[in-house]
C-alpha cells in the first residue's frame, strides 16, 4: 500500500482538480500476479526475476483507475553460516 496526496496527480490526471483538494489523501495498493512471474539463472551468483502488478489507486471511496507495474530484478545470493542472504543488485521497469 502507498499514500500520498491528491495534488501530487494533477499533473497527470489534472480532471482531479475539479472533485478532490490537493491536500486529499490518496491510497494506492498493489498485488502480485504469479501470471507472468519468470525466475532465471542470470550469472554464476544472481537470478533474475519478472513480475507484474495490478495496481489500483482510490482517493476517499472513489476507484481512480487501474494500472499495471511490471518489476524485473537481478538478485544476487550470498552464502553466510547458517542463512542464505538476498539483495537485490538492479531493477528496471517493463511493459
Amino acid at each position: 500500500m502507498f499514500h500520498f496526496l491528491a495534488g501530487d496527480l494533477y499533473e497527470v490526471l489534472p480532471a482531479l482538480q475539479a472533485k478532490y483538494g490537493p491536500l486529499t489523501p490518496t491510497t494506492g495498493r498493489c498485488n502480485a500476479s504469479s501470471i507472468g512471474l519468470k525466475v532465471y539463472k542470470a550469472d554464476k551468483d544472481t537470478f533474475n526475476v519478472t513480475i507484474h502488478f495490478d495496481c489500483d489507486l482510490r482517493i476517499e471511496r472513489d476507484k481512480i483507475i487501474d494500472f499495471a507495474v511490471g518489476l524485473e530484478a537481478e538478485v544476487a545470493g550470498h552464502p553466510q553460516t547458517a542463512t542464505l542472504d538476498f539483495k537485490l543488485r538492479s531493477h528496471e521497469d517493463y511493459n
